[in-house]
């Protein structure tokens, strides 16, 4: 099953620091009507979905996990939800196992042929992109600048 056709309909990043006690979980969306950032995300999905060393993630064992990303693609959690219990989980796996890297990871949720769809990708620093964190009324504002991204 290869997803040809998609719509970006929202997206969200949360940085994965293993230098810091926990994650900075953002509590809002990319601003997708940003025409840069829109471009840049596209494009990289299109990279993705057509790499054919490509490899669909399999779902972890844990039933708790796999019934919140079955609960999103029936729209009962939001991408922020869903996300933010990802990358929690995905965090402490790599403080676990030390020598992790710290990351931020990407969420996106697409419309497909298939249906909704959600897309996580790891982002390395430097090597894909830098970030700037903003912080208002105590809520991450993480800000994109697609001018640095590789």
């Amino acid at each position: 099953m290869k997803i040809k056709e998609f719509k970006i309909e929202e997206g969200i990043i949360h940085v994965l620091d293993v230098n810091c006690d926990y994650p900075i979980l953002n509590e809002n969306y990319l601003n997708l009507s940003n025409e840069e950032i829109n471009l840049f995300l596209t494009k990289h999905m299109e990279k993705i979905l057509k790499d054919d060393e490509l490899d669909l993630g399999q779902f972890c064992k844990e039933p708790e996990f796999i019934l919140g990303v079955y609960r999103f693609l029936r729209e009962e959690f939001s991408l922020i939800e869903v996300s933010k219990d990802i990358s929690e989980k995905f965090f402490n796996i790599l403080v676990e196992h030390g020598g992790g890297i710290s990351c931020d990871l990407l969420f996106l949720k697409l419309k497909t042929e298939f249906g909704n769809a959600l897309c996580m990708i790891k982002l390395d620093y430097m090597k894909n992109y830098i970030h700037k964190i903003d912080y208002v009324d105590d809520k991450q504002y993480d800000i994109l600048n697609p001018y640095i991204f590789v």
